[in-house]
């Protein structure tokens, strides 16, 4: 009889929770119906009876407290709005899904990618006078003073690195992205109005562990870490740049060839250590063509000198004479073999790499149609260049003739 009484009574409970879990589903339906009719109070109310009621599911009382705090900030209640969005981060932090509508409904931001994936848990919510906002592992964190003009966005399922492209066109400045900024990230989905732009992609960036810096006419995108070293660096700003301007707008291409094309520019050659490699994205608008090349190598960790009509590209951190940064023997203009006119040599390692005359004035390196090849060149040092010729003799010429 009591086993008859007890089946009865969790079947009876079963119902009575069912029934007041349809009831509660309804209950959000209305809310959200009312809350477009602009019936603000009746879908706070609606909201809020579900978010309280422990019996509906956890995850549709934290879409409830998302809509109650949304709606309260239609009405102008900020602190109501605030305790609602605080509740959500109390007593659903541990639900990745709740912490994702949390962020889409403060920021505008719907997160995704890599950093969110394996960040959500160490991000941390902060309610100030200002408002509620999120700070992020390793991106700096508090107030900043936006002075970019206002802007409106919606972007759904958009590709970061066109994102970035576009904040080239809203800013006017010139947009330098590091290499792998936005590789691990997910599709963009995100909408503000009238937010200052600066705002806007600072919002953007942080959930995907990057950041900016807004220098003059350059706006840098980069890990927070990656920021910190360029701004170690030389800057930019304390050189004076005298090269032609150019416009460079390229989306993960490959490094060597924007270099090439910023050296085409500057009526110059390029050599590379061999281990120049990596992908650039960047927008820049008349901008003198070595302040190019100098963000381009700041942002890809490499250096470059100029030697002539030579631009050599190498690793930052090397010495001359190193194995890791080329050596360029210059005044080799008086210089020649088989009668092909040198105008340089690069050693990288103990390889050598001639740069000699071809057609149409330009420099050239390797070999001119297979009659100089780079093991044809045994050594140079300070003053002299010694050539091995292909029938074993050598022969050793003075890279400063003392007719010069």
């Amino acid at each position: 009889m009591k086993n008859t009484i007890l089946t009865m009574t969790v079947a009876v409970w079963l119902t009575v929770t069912a029934v007041m879990a349809a009831d509660r589903a309804t209950q959000l339906s209305q809310g959200k119906l009312d809350a477009d009719l602009g019936k603000h109070d009746a879908a706070a109310a609606s909201f809020q009876a579900v978010a309280d009621d422990t019996r509906v599911a956890a995850a549709t009382r934290a879409e409830a407290l998302i809509r109650l705090a949304l709606v309260r900030q239609k009405m102008g209640d900020t602190a109501g709005a605030s305790q609602a969005y605080e509740r959500v981060w109390s007593e659903h932090r541990a639900d990745k899904g709740a912490m994702g509508q949390l962020v889409h409904a403060v920021t505008g931001l719907l997160p995704s990618g890599k950093y969110w994936d394996e960040n959500w848990q160490g991000a941390t919510f902060v309610v100030d006078d200002v408002g509620p906002r999120f700070d992020w592992p390793g991106v700096t964190s508090g107030r900043r003073a936006y002075k970019g003009e206002p802007i409106s966005l919606d972007t759904k399922n958009g590709e970061l690195k066109d994102v970035f492209r576009l904040f080239a066109d809203i800013s006017k400045l010139n947009v330098v992205v590091f290499p792998g900024a936005g590789g691990g990230a997910g599709t963009l989905t995100y909408t503000a109005h009238e937010v200052p732009w600066d705002q806007a992609l600072h919002t953007i960036l942080a959930p995907n562990g990057l950041d900016y810096r807004w220098t003059d006419n350059v706006l840098t995108i980069a890990p927070p870490a990656e920021l910190g070293t360029a701004r170690a660096d030389a800057p930019a700003a304390a050189k004076r740049y005298t090269g032609a301007p150019v416009d460079l707008d390229f989306k993960d291409a490959e490094l060597r060839g924007v270099l090439a094309k910023i050296a085409e520019a500057a009526g110059s050659q390029v050599t590379f250590h061999p281990a120049i490699a990596g992908r650039v994205t960047l927008k820049l608008k008349q901008v003198a063509w070595d302040q190019a090349l100098d963000l381009v190598a700041r942002t890809n960790g490499i250096a470059w000198t100029q030697h002539g009509n030579v631009i050599a590209v190498h690793g930052r951190k090397a010495s001359p004479g190193s194995d890791q940064q080329p050596f360029l023997a210059t005044r080799l203009d008086t210089v020649s073999i088989d009668d092909i006119r040198l105008r340089g040599i690069v050693r990288t390692g103990s390889r050598y790499v001639a740069l000699f005359a071809c057609p149409e004035n330009k420099t050239c390196f390797g070999s001119a149609a297979d009659r100089l090849q780079d093991g044809e060149i045994k050594a140079v040092d300070a003053t002299t260049v010694t050539f091995r010729r292909r029938d074993g003799t050598e022969s050793r010429q003075s890279l400063y003739p003392s007719s010069r």
